[in-house]
């Protein structure tokens, strides 16, 4: 069964990292309007389309297909409590989502020491670990809409400017 990080990671990997804040907020108004009758319903549907036409006729266009998806797929398994996680995560966090770039996967002891640094910087975000190979080398480190670039293509484009 998939993770309330699996589901988190699916959204970014369809809406992108700069839209996942925003994605997040739709998926807490999704959590949050659906009333105990409704989450009923969409759990006994077992067609994913007709889960789709049913969150299209509440929420429309405002809430992004991404997000409709995701929540499709956790209704499939079962799993609203990933969901109301989820909306926790966008509550909490309030837009200050860490999210630390390298051009490699960096080591489980590495990617555990930068979280605790990050966490003494600012202790309410939550801290996501990509991977970019365009940097090819260094680290790009987001807090909110805070940006430290430190990879070897920012270096380099500075360099030949």
């Amino acid at each position: 069964m998939p993770t309330t990080h699996d589901y988190l990671q699916a959204l970014q990997q369809s809406v992108g990292h700069e839209r996942l804040d925003l994605a997040l907020d739709h998926l807490s108004l999704v959590v949050h309007t659906l009333d105990q009758a409704q989450k009923q319903e969409l759990s006994k549907e077992s067609d994913n389309q007709k889960k789709k036409q049913a969150l299209d006729d509440i929420f429309g266009e405002y809430v992004v297909d991404a997000v409709k998806h995701v929540v499709i797929l956790a209704i499939g398994n079962q799993d609203w409590r990933a969901l109301a996680e989820l909306a926790r995560h966008a509550e909490q966090n309030d837009g200050k989502q860490i999210t630390v770039t390298s051009a490699q996967p960096l080591s489980e002891e590495i990617s555990s020491w930068l979280a605790n640094e990050l966490r003494d910087i600012e202790s309410t975000g939550a801290i996501h670990f990509t991977v970019d190979k365009e940097l090819m080398g260094g680290i790009k480190i987001q807090i909110g809409d805070r940006e430290v670039d430190q990879s070897i293509r920012k270096k380099l484009a500075g360099f030949l400017a």
